[in-house]
C-alpha cells in the first residue's frame, strides 16, 4: 500500500513540477535563468543544470510508473529530493526567502517551507524502498491512490499555505 502511496503523491508532485517547467517557453525560460538564484551565475550553466533537474525529474516520474524493484522505482526519486533540499538550504541559508522556480513560478518563497516539503517527500520515497510490498485488496489499492493524490495536493499546495499562514505565525 506505500507504494502505490509514494508513486501517486511523487508522481503527482514531479509531473506538476515537469508541466510548469514545459508548459510555455516563457516558463521554462524562467526556471533556466532563475538558477542564477543557486548561484548559477554562468549561462551554460545554469541550461546544463536546468536540463539535467529537468532530465532528471523526468526519469523519476517514469521509473514510479514502472514494475521495477523498490530501490530503482524510488531511489531516483529520493536522491532527487535530497539534492533539492540541499540546494534551497544552501540557496535560502540566510535569506527570509527566494525564487526557486520549481514549479515555474516566480514568487520568492520561504527556503524552510520548501525544505520540510521535499523532507516529507523524501521520507515517502524512503518508505517506498525500505516498506516491503504486500499483497492488498481492492479497497487497500483505491485507499492508497486516494491518500497518495491528498498528500501530492498538500505538498503542491504547502508552500502558498506556509506563505499564507507566515504572517500569524510570526505575530504569536
Amino acid at each position: 500500500m506505500i507504494s502505490v502511496l509514494a508513486s501517486i503523491a511523487l508522481g503527482l508532485v514531479f509531473s506538476v513540477a515537469i508541466w510548469s517547467k514545459l508548459r510555455s517557453r516563457e516558463a521554462l525560460s524562467a526556471f533556466v535563468y532563475g538558477l542564477d538564484e543557486f548561484g548559477l551565475a554562468s549561462e551554460s550553466w545554469r541550461r546544463f543544470f536546468g536540463a539535467g533537474a529537468l532530465s532528471a525529474e523526468v526519469i523519476a516520474v517514469s521509473l514510479l510508473v514502472m514494475p521495477v524493484q523498490p530501490l530503482l522505482r524510488f531511489g531516483p526519486a529520493a536522491v532527487l529530493l535530497a539534492g533539492f533540499t540541499v540546494a534551497v538550504a544552501v540557496a535560502g541559508r540566510g535569506r527570509p526567502s527566494f525564487a526557486c522556480h520549481c514549479f515555474g513560478a516566480a514568487e520568492s518563497t520561504s527556503a524552510t517551507a520548501h525544505i520540510v516539503i521535499n523532507c516529507v517527500l523524501f521520507c515517502l520515497a524512503l518508505a517506498g524502498v525500505l516498506v516491503p510490498e504486500t499483497s492488498r485488496t481492492s479497497g487497500d489499492s483505491v485507499l492508497a491512490v486516494g491518500l497518495g493524490l491528498i498528500v501530492g495536493i498538500l505538498a503542491l499546495t504547502g508552500i502558498p499555505v506556509a506563505e499564507a499562514l507566515r504572517p500569524w505565525v510570526r505575530a504569536s
